[in-house]
């Protein structure tokens, strides 16, 4: 059988595929102009970006061999890209910046899209692991 977090990635994929097929229309027919204009993420440590850097959580990824290779920028559960990153840079978008590592001006005026994105998240409280 294969593992549920890799149909999962794939119907995740196939989805941001339909949805950039859908939105990359234009009413001069030219296909190169995205009527989505930012791309907001939410989600689990599949997406996260860097928040869990800023929270009281054991589950972050602020250390090696996170991120290698990905210019060592730390905070991403991956050592590259994630399927958020793909999914805007298929619609032609910036990367989206993780919500806490921005300033509260750049939160303010940022229109291309945040990535929310936290490790471990969970519904309840209790669903994280909080450090000592």
């Amino acid at each position: 059988m294969e593992n549920p977090k890799t149909i999962m990635m794939i119907l995740a994929f196939c989805f941001f595929n339909i949805a950039h097929q859908i939105l990359r229309v234009n009413a001069a027919g030219n296909s190169d102009q995205s009527l989505a204009p930012a791309i907001y993420v939410f989600g689990d440590s599949t997406v996260d970006a860097g928040n869990n850097n800023h929270l009281n959580t054991v589950a972050n990824a602020n250390r090696w061999p996170y991120a290698i290779d990905f210019n060592n920028i730390r905070g991403r559960h991956t050592n590259g890209k994630n399927l958020a990153d793909f999914a805007a840079m298929h619609l032609g978008l910036p990367l989206p910046p993780a919500y806490l590592n921005l300033t509260d001006s750049e939160r303010s005026t940022i229109a291309t899209g945040i990535n929310y994105g936290s490790g471990a998240c969970g519904i309840l409280n209790t669903s994280r692991v909080v450090r000592d």
